[in-house]
């Protein structure tokens, strides 16, 4: 009976590698790694098996199969090699030159030319290398030296591995066998299979940054859609802002409602793509209108200094004037009576403008002055000496301020810090808070988003 550490080995060969199949049939037992079990077989076609059982420690079962020309056409060697379990290692020795050894047809398809020991050098090392190497690296190994044969004859990239892991795998266990053997020729085989997973490793990194530079400009290619559809909503909105600015300054307010006609004035306004003739005209109507509504309520008139700025909450029932006399009126257009009126400078208020929530409420004088109103009343949190207030805007969101004229803007926070401050040759045309803190400014340039620190 078969113990543990006992395995069988076969040699197998037909008449043309008789001479050195029974030279390592007498190698075996020569050097006591193994002993023959049974007499030798031979068939009518000339081929003859030898059996044997391992008497020093081997892998796994072997056949040892002399591979000739004249060996792929016996059909009993054929047969032979065709029918040996997985599970014995099939050591081929020799070679073939006649015959297309990719043809299963031909030559058995467990038989690949790579394995083939040659039997010319160090044969008996080999064979010895290859019943004593373990399973999994013999399988490794032989797959390995597959592909870096193929790689050296073509130089074709599909035969170089591209998985990193396994790169790194198979490179650490070729090291440590190359640390472990002696033998030269060996040694040579271990060496070229690191230098194959080497190549491969360079090939697989030039992928990976391929791979990131695509994935980099498909990002870059999104970003540039995202920021142009931006940039059309926005123009798209100015345009639109524009032509209802002049649609609504050629309405006969007479025609309308006092309060759809003060609305409409009031977009003419503040809004700063209207023409100066449009905002001209739009200031008379709405003066006419508030003396309309302010004639009928309790109060009477009390409208007696001009208007500089007008800001209508999102509610549009109120609306919020800076006067010539520095104050900052709220006027209810339902009613006409005041919610809010309070004197604020000694000079006049130029501009003022309400957050999208209702919440911030700033106005800016000319003197250079920013106001912020709070529960307390109104106080002042900054100055400016580059806005020419004479053409000044002004915009706010819940915790920053945009001061602008034809050349010059300014952003401030609510404490009245100044986070920025540019000066363009160009007209600046329009600018305005986009979401996440960002600023889009219209000029002679074009239009450009802008981020402050």
């Amino acid at each position: 009976m078969k113990t543990e550490q006992e395995h069988t080995i076969e040699v197998v060969f037909e008449k043309s590698c008789e001479r050195h199949g029974l030279n390592v049939v007498k190698w075996l037992e020569d050097v006591g790694i193994a002993k023959q079990t049974d007499a030798p077989t031979e068939t009518a076609d000339g081929l003859s098996c030898y059996s044997f059982m391992s008497l020093r420690q081997i892998a796994a079962d072997s056949v040892i199969v002399f591979v000739s020309d004249a060996a792929t056409a016996n059909r009993s060697w054929f047969d032979y090699v065709n029918t040996v379990p997985d599970r014995k290692r099939i050591i081929p020795i020799g070679s073939v030159e006649a015959v297309d050894y990719n043809d299963p047809e031909v030559l058995p398809s467990r038989i690949e030319e790579i394995n083939f020991v040659r039997l010319a050098g160090n044969l008996d090392d080999n064979i010895v290398d290859s019943l004593t190497t373990d399973p999994e690296f013999y399988s490794l190994k032989n797959h390995l030296l597959l592909k870096c044969k193929r790689w050296g004859a073509t130089h074709d990239t599909g035969n170089l591995l591209t998985n990193t892991r396994r790169i790194k795998e198979y490179t650490a266990v070729a090291t440590k066998k190359l640390s472990e053997e002696t033998d030269r020729n060996l040694r040579a085989q271990l060496s070229e299979i690191i230098n194959y997973l080497e190549e491969s490793r360079i090939y697989a990194r030039s992928i990976r940054r391929r791979s990131f530079t695509r994935w980099l400009f498909r990002c870059g290619v999104f970003a540039l859609a995202i920021a142009l559809l931006v940039v059309y909503f926005k123009f798209k909105d100015y345009y639109r802002r524009l032509s209802y600015a002049n649609l609504a300054s050629s309405f006969d307010i007479n025609t309308v409602d006092v309060q759809t006609g003060a609305i409409k004035m009031a977009e003419v306004l503040t809004n700063s793509l209207s023409a100066t003739a449009s905002k001209k005209l739009a200031f008379e109507n709405i003066v006419g209108l508030l003396d309309k509504v302010w004639d009928q309520t309790p109060i009477g008139r009390n409208y007696k200094n001009s208007i500089n700025d007008v800001a209508i909450p999102s509610g549009e029932r109120y609306v919020w004037t800076a006067d010539s006399g520095g104050r900052v009126i709220c006027w209810d257009t339902y009613t006409g009576e005041l919610s809010h009126d309070q004197k604020i400078t000694d000079s006049q208020v130029v501009n003022i403008a309400i957050s999208k929530s209702n919440n911030t409420i700033a106005a800016f004088d000319d003197t250079g002055r920013i106001y912020l109103k709070d529960h307390d009343g109104w106080r002042i949190i900054g100055f400016s000496s580059s806005i020419n207030t004479s053409e000044s805007r002004l915009k706010v969101t819940d915790d920053t301020l945009l001061l602008f004229d034809d050349h010059t803007f300014e952003v401030f926070d609510i404490s009245g810090d100044i986070l920025l401050s540019e000066h363009r040759d160009n007209q600046v045309l329009e600018a305005d808070f986009l979401s996440a803190g960002e600023i889009v400014v219209a000029d002679g340039d074009g239009i450009r988003s802008i981020k402050p620190d």
